[in-house]
Parts: structure tokens; C-alpha cells; sequence
């Protein structure tokens, strides 16, 4: 299965054949992903590359995507076809991340370092839309983390992530956070930031050292809960 947005395009025309052909030599591979070619209005190319290490990563804890999205845009990647595997409908802002997720429990991804495809960027995509409103990113953060408990147990990273989303957020009372979750089930890892962000000034949380050094203490104050 083979997706590409209307904002993207193939960039070689032997760009499927060598998709097809990583796939073929890989029979246990549940997708294959190429780097891609990163296209600015003004033709400005920046290439996404995977290094090895995070294609490593990738296939013994997929989990990790969560902490940063690597493999990239959709229009990269092709997936085998599975019984139920599908894109979320609850899903915006996480989609991606959570299809890849759920296409890695079928087999490993294997990776095209050739650049194969070319992602058109411009301001009205939907991740420019969304990525700031925690109306959008809240419910899908709660959605995505209760399907599975291994998702949150990632140690000082995610918690480092999350605190960071609620501290820019402005989230300062559990009664906004159940709110914002839009009848979620609210993550215990949430209620813990957010107890322990709104016993700080908001100005304290916004001077970055300060905000790391709380981070890091409401971090080992967690390991105990």
C-alpha cells in the first residue's frame, strides 16, 4: 500500500520499482521508507535522513517514535497490507506515528537511504493547523498513550516531552486537563505534571533552566509513585 499526498510526489521514476524491490528482499518487513527530500515554497531541499542507529531503535522499541518522528512523512513509506491495519479516524495530529506503531507489530521496517520521494511544504498544511492547539493535541496525546502502557515507560524522554507540551500549553488545574482530554482517560503521567507545574509560577516554568531543573525533580518524584 502505497500512499502520497497531493502536496508530494515521487522524485525518481524508478522510485516504486526500488520501493518493490527492498520489499521483495525482505519478505518479513512490514513497510519500507526512503529519506525524503524536504521542499520549501521558495525550492529551498532539505534531505530526512534515518541514521542507523535510529533505524535500530526503530525496530527493536518502535515506541520511540513517540519522543520524535524519524521515519517522517506518510508519502515515504509503503506498508504491506494487514487485516485491520488502518489509519485512526480519532487521529490528526499523531496519525502518522500511531499507524506506524500499529504496522510494526506486523514485521521490522527496512530503509531506502535514497532520496525517493519529495514532501511539498507550505504554511496551510495540517500539522502547521493543529500542532499548537491543545484542544487537538491533548485528547490525541491521552488516545494514543492508553493504547499501550509501554508508550509512557520511556523514561526521562517522554517525560521530558510531556512536560514541555503541558508547560507550553498553559495547563495549570486538573479540572482544565480533563477538559482538554474531551473524554479521554486521563493519563496518571498527566495529572502528575500538571500537579506539579501549577505549584509554580508560570514565569519560573517558562525561564528554561529553572523549568528543566523542576522537570527533572518532579521526574524522580514520579519513579516513587
Amino acid at each position: 500500500m502505497k500512499i502520497l499526498h497531493h502536496d508530494d510526489w515521487l522524485r525518481s521514476p524508478n522510485a516504486l520499482a526500488t520501493i518493490a524491490d527492498q520489499l521483495d528482499r525482505n519478505p518479513s518487513a512490514s513497510m519500507a521508507y526512503s529519506a525524503t527530500v524536504d521542499v520549501y515554497p521558495n525550492n529551498a531541499e532539505v534531505v530526512h535522513q534515518t541514521t542507523p542507529a535510529q533505524l535500530d531503535q526503530l525496530n527493536r522499541r518502535p515506541e520511540s517514535l513517540l519522543l520524535g518522528n524519524f521515519v517522517g512523512a506518510p508519502s515515504g513509506v509503503t506498508f504491506r497490507k494487514f487485516p485491520g491495519l488502518r489509519f485512526d479516524p480519532q487521529l490528526k495530529w499523531l496519525v502518522d506515528i500511531d499507524f506506524y506503531l500499529e504496522a510494526l507489530k506486523h514485521g521490522p521496517a527496512v530503509y531506502i537511504p535514497e532520496p525517493l520521494v519529495n514532501i511539498g511544504l507550505h504554511e496551510m498544511q495540517v500539522t502547521n493547523a493543529v500542532q499548537h492547539d491543545p484542544a487537538v493535541v491533548l485528547p490525541e496525546w491521552a488516545h494514543v498513550l492508553g493504547k499501550n502502557p509501554r508508550y509512557v515507560k520511556q523514561g526521562w524522554k517522554m517525560y521530558d516531552l510531556l512536560w514541555r507540551m503541558f508547560r507550553n500549553f498553559g495547563i495549570r488545574s486538573q479540572d482544565e486537563l480533563v477538559r482538554y482530554c474531551a473524554g479521554n482517560p486521563v493519563p496518571a503521567v498527566f495529572r502528575q505534571i500538571v500537579r506539579a507545574q501549577c505549584r509554580v509560577p508560570a514565569a519560573l516554568l517558562r525561564a528554561g533552566p529553572a523549568s528543566k531543573a523542576l522537570m527533572s525533580a518532579a521526574w524522580v518524584r514520579s519513579l516513587w509513585l
